[in-house]
């Protein structure tokens, strides 16, 4: 069974979570979406960029060669060789050059691999399939265009993306064009995808970070009001037990006082009758006895009336105080059991409460009837004195004893009322551990087979005061 503190906070943190796993799968979604569309975006403008890139490079090309080109007849051999000679010296960039081609697939100029010139490369094929040279001479005869397309890259050596541009020389029937290697758009877009996940990966930290730190504090914040609904339950709780008992005491005072001082001197009145009728000379000695037996009869309904009496509420507690009412009941015990009772009371100098004085004398019943019924024992020795800032008492037997499961300490009817079976399965000392609790006092029960039980009980005196509502006190004076 889960406790009450356990569920008020499972409550508080379970929505959290489920509201943090929402907006987190929220969250890497969209930044999913975001970032594909941010790299697309960021890719198509690089492109766009790169395409204007090649034109221009194309267009200064051409200004470079139109004073030689324009002039120049179909048939000009001389004019064409100098094209290419300065075709092969214009350089851009790192690896940037330019290229020239007929259109039946010859090779006319290539400045970094001078050994395809004059080759015809119409059937040449790159690394993915695509008809190089046949896509390159289509989208010149179009009016020019672009086509992608894999070459090897002169700096690296390894073959890489590149993006071509080719337009047409339409007097020499030429193709002839430029292109750019794509290798640093993939670094570029690959350096923005992982900038991009680094910040989801902050986002989702600190968003772990906040979540751990919230349920943090409402588990604080809900153990504290738990709590203090608890200490403020415990008090109302303790505040009504206590209520309750020193009620039962007052009805028992009253119960007892009527006793003694109504039907007891009612009873009294009529023993003097018939001792009187007993000692008149002229009664026959038939009704004499009969006389006799209702005296003995009527005695000892005074005696059990008086003991009825001093059991419900002994007069002596009240009129002379604790000491002298454990006196009288031990006295009392040990002539009716013939248990020797040895008791020490060190307590002259304490003003205690009638509550407090209530409870150990209830207690003190309580553990001497338990030896009475169980433990067979025939020596109790009960100590009653100050240590410090606690009021202490032991009682302890020569009896049999009991198995314990293990020492039971109990300081709050909170603990006790949760879980009562860790006082006692007897009735006594759970009575015992009860009262106890309701003065916050401490109860210690060591007890092993064959070696008696020794009840020690402890009740802090600076706290006994605080421990009893003003309303109680006032009931009990």
């Amino acid at each position: 069974m889960w406790s009450l503190k356990f569920k008020i906070i499972l409550l508080s943190i379970v929505p959290l979570l489920c509201v943090t796993a929402l907006i987190a799968t929220l969250v890497f979604k969209q930044s999913s979406i975001l970032t594909e569309q941010q790299l697309a975006l960021i890719k198509e403008n690089i492109m766009r960029s790169k395409t204007l890139e090649l034109q221009n490079h194309i267009d200064q090309a051409f200004a470079s060669i139109r004073d030689i080109y324009e002039p120049a007849s179909a048939d000009d051999e001389q004019a064409k060789q100098q094209v290419r000679e300065l075709l092969n010296r214009l350089r851009f960039a790192e690896d940037g050059y330019f290229f020239a081609y007929t259109l039946k697939g010859v090779n006319l100029v290539h400045p970094i691999q001078p050994e395809l010139v004059g080759e015809n490369l119409w059937n040449f094929k790159d690394s993915e399939g695509t008809y190089l040279i046949q896509d390159l001479i289509a989208q010149a005869k179009a009016g020019g265009g672009f086509s992608n397309y894999l070459w090897e890259k002169p700096s690296t050596g390894k073959r890489t993306k590149k993006l071509g541009y080719v337009v047409m020389l339409d007097k020499w029937q030429w193709m002839f064009g430029t292109g750019v290697y794509l290798d640093d758009v993939d670094v570029e877009l690959a350096k923005l995808e992982a900038q991009t996940q680094d910040n989801i990966n902050r986002t989702f930290i600190w968003l772990f970070i906040i979540t751990t730190i919230s349920g943090i504090l409402i588990a604080f914040l809900g153990a504290s009001l738990n709590i203090s609904e608890h200490k403020l339950a415990d008090k109302k709780l303790k505040e009504l037990t206590q209520r309750i008992i020193d009620s039962q005491e007052q009805e028992r005072q009253r119960v007892s006082r009527e006793l003694h001082d109504g039907i007891n001197q009612l009873l009294v009145s009529i023993k003097y009758r018939l001792e009187s009728a007993t000692e008149c000379n002229s009664t026959p000695s038939s009704v004499s006895d009969s006389l006799n037996q209702g005296l003995h009869t009527i005695n000892e309904a005074i005696g059990e009336i008086r003991r009825i009496s001093k059991d419900l509420r002994p007069s002596v507690l009240d009129d002379l105080g604790l000491a002298a009412a454990l006196g009288g009941f031990c006295q009392e015990f040990e002539h009716r059991t013939g248990i020797d009772v040895f008791l020490e009371c060190d307590i002259d100098n304490l003003n205690l409460p009638s509550t407090v004085e209530t409870t150990f004398y209830r207690i003190t019943q309580e553990a001497l009837q338990n030896v009475e019924k169980h433990a067979q024992a025939d020596t109790v020795d009960i100590v009653l004195s100050q240590q410090a800032r606690l009021l202490v008492m032991k009682i302890r037997d020569n009896g049999t004893g009991f198995v314990m499961g293990k020492k039971v300490r109990r300081h709050s009817i909170k603990e006790l009322t949760r879980r009562p079976e860790l006082a006692s399965s007897g009735l006594g000392l759970r009575n015992i551990f009860e009262r106890i609790a309701h003065i916050d006092g401490q109860v210690d029960v060591d007890s092993k087979l064959g070696e008696g039980t020794l009840i020690t009980i402890k009740v802090p005196l600076h706290e006994v005061e605080k421990t009893i509502p003003n309303a109680i006190q006032e009931q009990t004076v």
